[in-house]
């Protein structure tokens, strides 16, 4: 059950991306998946800062020592391996891959290369909540977990091999739980929990495997709040946020990770000055992140710091123009500002993308909230019912039910 949570969790924060709305108005599911095929747009993976941080001189990071100590690695392996993470959040993708290309031929004993495009292909994807890349992905997740696999049966850097080992089955119970595998998603789930584990074990000081457990402490508790099929066990919230905090302060590669991770929570307490804490953090640290960028986006959305949103969605469209998920954005915020002919035209960019079925239909919602503001409600029903026939979408059915009997009623939808 740990297990199933932990990813069930992770798939519906990640992927859903839901969150809970101000009082007075009620958005659909925020854009979820598109399906397109190719290879990486030249434009994501040679989006890189103006300095390259990394050329100049610096002393180690903290947890670069730290690290090196709990898993009794060389700090020269450690230190390449804390760049190439680095250069991932930074979204140097081309660089993350260098590196830990040279680092695996230099030193074959970390098989890194393969879990480094697993990185890769993974971000590229959740920048749009998309599969463009799941060929790519799977032949690199494949190849990963055989070499890391193999490398465990070889005695030195146990630990941190146990600890990739663990990310990559995690990395691939929320990737099938997004397409709905949920039995896969479970078993993988078990896998990477156990694995995680026995990293610990292996490395107690090690601090990235804390930011699992702060996960699960936080939405166990949230999870069983709202339903009965998980039995409730306390109020874990605090001391899973205080875990998710631990690992943003100490953690080797999961640091900006538990940033984002913190923010959900947060959001999911409505409290969203403090989510907006942690992606300011994000933000100033890989001010071209594009997943930091619309989960910041979408809380100002939820803050009202229409300003704000704007801001980030401007960076969003200079980083990287082919993002599908901003024009979603860009359509909400002008529909808040009441600007509807320019968030008709920011809804018909987004729906004219190669979307999947239940993005679509999340779109076509959108659509007919603007029809609704615009009075035209023959069109805004007609939309609604669009989005239900597509896939069953149930804030449109319950839109569409409401605005129905407003309209029988005589009353103003």
């Amino acid at each position: 059950m740990r297990s199933l949570l932990l990813v069930g969790v992770l798939a519906s924060a990640l992927a859903q991306d839901e969150a809970v709305p101000p009082a007075e108005e009620t958005p659909e599911e925020d854009i979820l998946l598109e399906s397109v095929t190719g290879q990486p747009p030249r434009v994501a993976l040679d989006a890189v800062e103006e300095s390259d941080p990394w050329e100049e001189e610096r002393s180690d990071p903290a947890v670069v020592v730290q690290a090196s100590v709990a898993l009794d690695m060389d700090i020269a392996v450690v230190r390449r391996l804390y760049e190439g993470i680095d250069r991932l959040y930074l979204r140097d993708y081309t660089g993350a891959r260098d590196v830990w290309a040279a680092l695996e031929r230099d030193d074959p004993r970390t098989p890194i290369f393969d879990i480094g495009q697993v990185l890769i292909y993974q971000s590229l994807m959740m920048e749009n909540f998309d599969f463009r890349f799941s060929a790519q992905y799977a032949h690199h997740a494949r190849q990963a977990e055989e070499k890391l696999r193999a490398a465990l049966e070889v005695p030195g850097h146990d630990a941190f091999e146990t600890f990739l080992l663990a990310g990559i089955l995690g990395i691939e119970g929320i990737h099938v739980m997004r397409q709905g595998e949920f039995v896969a998603a479970f078993g993988k789930g078990i896998d990477a929990m156990r694995v995680a584990h026995h990293c610990q074990e292996l490395a107690p000081d090690f601090v990235d495997p804390i930011l699992a457990d702060g996960i699960y402490n936080y939405w166990r508790t949230a999870v069983a709040q709202t339903t009965r099929l998980i039995p409730s066990f306390g109020d874990h919230r605090e001391l899973g946020i205080s875990q998710m905090q631990a690992a943003a302060r100490g953690a080797l590669w999961v640091g900006p990770a538990a940033n984002l991770a913190i923010a959900y929570a947060y959001l999911e307490e409505r409290q969203y000055d403090e989510a907006l804490v942690y992606l300011e953090r994000n933000r100033t640290l890989y001010p071209h992140n594009l997943i930091n960028l619309l989960l910041m986006t979408r809380t100002q959305l939820f803050a009202q710091d229409y300003a704000g949103a704007q801001v980030n969605l401007d960076t969003v469209a200079r980083i990287d123009p082919e993002n599908h998920r901003q024009h979603y954005y860009q359509s909400t915020l002008h529909l808040r500002l009441r600007r509807l002919e320019e968030a008709m035209t920011s809804i018909d960019v987004f729906l004219a993308k190669p979307l999947e079925d239940d993005i679509r239909a999340i779109g076509l919602s959108r659509k007919a909230d603007i029809y609704v503001r615009l009075r035209e409600y023959d069109d805004a029903e007609a939309f609604y019912e669009a989005a239900i026939e597509l896939n069953g979408l149930k804030t449109a059915r319950q839109k569409l039910k409401q605005l129905k009997k407003r309209r029988k009623a005589g009353e103003p939808p």
